[in-house]
């Protein structure tokens, strides 16, 4: 698939995404890397750009440089913002408790730290606070220590690729995943991006895994 192509791909799932302004982000594509740029409205809406793009087949990588210039109905202080991110991880039954995150605010740049038991809840803050009002970019530095688990590597092997073989999005014959104590490597193809976020997710989600190292390519053939 050749550049021109894979730019009009991208272009028609932009136009086709609802949560989005197609014609307020600029496209750019070079050896199957894309460059995204302009302006939006929102954090939300410049995330959802870039994953609606990284679904589209035929692209290798994506540098996102999008600009998030808040209309002004949308603007909030620092203060307001981070008042609003600790009450939200607060009412999320699934950060426990909230006061493992901490939250500092600049100029509307979130930046989340502090330790949690395991990668979902990691994941879980990054996905409640994206919809805030003010917020214009989130840099997610929360690191997580998962209880210890007297689990085999072997186990742990035989379980993500359970998980593989349950998820239709999941190749699982071409994927290879090593274990060494609680660190975890995948290797192999995938055919999208989308597959590679959800082979990851599967290795994060087995127990006793601390780390997950993805080492996976991108096949079209």
């Amino acid at each position: 698939m050749n550049d021109e192509t894979i730019r009009t791909h991208i272009l028609d799932k932009l136009e086709f995404e609802p949560g989005l302004m197609a014609n307020d982000i600029i496209v750019f594509v070079k050896d199957a890397i894309v460059v995204l740029s302009g302006r939006v409205r929102s954090y939300a809406e410049k995330h959802l750009a870039e994953e609606t793009v990284k679904n589209v087949r035929g692209v290798k990588a994506v540098a996102e440089e999008i600009i998030v210039d808040l209309h002004a109905s949308l603007l909030r202080s620092d203060v307001d913002i981070a008042q609003a991110i600790v009450r939200t991880l607060e009412w999320d039954v699934s950060i426990i408790p909230p006061e493992k995150i901490k939250v500092v605010v600049e100029n509307g740049n979130v930046e989340l730290t502090g330790e949690v038991d395991d990668y979902y809840q990691k994941e879980r803050a990054f996905k409640c606070i994206r919809y805030l009002y003010g917020v214009k970019n989130i840099v997610n530095r929360i690191t997580f220590k998962p209880p210890q688990s007297n689990i085999s590597a072997e186990l742990v092997s035989k379980e993500i690729m359970k998980e593989f073989h349950r998820n239709a999005s999941i190749d699982a014959k071409n994927i290879i995943v090593q274990v060494d104590g609680s660190m975890v490597t995948l290797k192999g193809k995938i055919h999208s991006w989308f597959e590679k976020r959800e082979a990851e997710k599967a290795a994060w989600s087995v127990r006793g895994v601390s780390s997950v190292k993805v080492e996976l390519t991108l096949s079209f053939s």
